[in-house]
């Protein structure tokens, strides 16, 4: 067995070093923006299958009532590229928004709800209707945090989170 030089024991170490940094440097951080990319791409995908079933609801509803994207855009006080891209699932309609498009469509209070509360099924979500009944009434507030207490789901969303992290 041969001792090493002082020079090849440095030359080793240095080597070793650059290695590592070369690691962390060049190839972490492009693995780190594959996998963003790939994220992003994830949720997109995601979002465009969850709001599916809107996109088609939209879509019968407009042609069975014979409304074009334009007149349908002016009703609802919107762009028609917006009504495009919320027909082709590639947008969420805001909760004021979903309300519009349920008043126009349905003239039955059931009919109204149903329509509102399947688009937060898909967007696991709030319908917009109680969301908005909540948002103009402050005292609602505390009767839901009250009801989310005593059910101790905010409990169990806190540990939920935590086993997440």
């Amino acid at each position: 067995m041969t001792d090493k030089t002082g020079r090849e024991v440095y030359q080793f170490y240095i080597t070793k070093i650059l290695n590592f940094c070369y690691i962390f440097v060049i190839i972490i951080p492009k693995i780190s923006a594959i996998w963003y990319i790939n994220y992003k791409l994830i949720v997109y995908i995601w979002k465009v299958i969850q709001m599916s079933k809107f996109k088609t609801i939209l879509n019968k509803k407009l042609k069975l009532n014979n409304i074009s994207k334009n007149k349908f855009a002016k009703m609802i006080g919107v762009t028609s590229v917006y009504v495009g891209q919320l027909t082709r699932g590639e947008r969420d309609p805001s909760k004021k928004l979903q309300i519009k498009i349920a008043d126009i469509f349905y003239e039955q209070e059931k009919e109204k709800n149903n329509f509102l509360d399947n688009i937060a099924k898909e967007k696991n979500d709030i319908p917009a209707d109680i969301y908005n009944g909540i948002l103009d009434n402050e005292k609602e507030w505390n009767k839901v945090r009250d009801f989310l207490k005593k059910e101790n789901i905010i409990k169990w969303v806190q540990i939920f989170k935590q086993k997440q992290i």
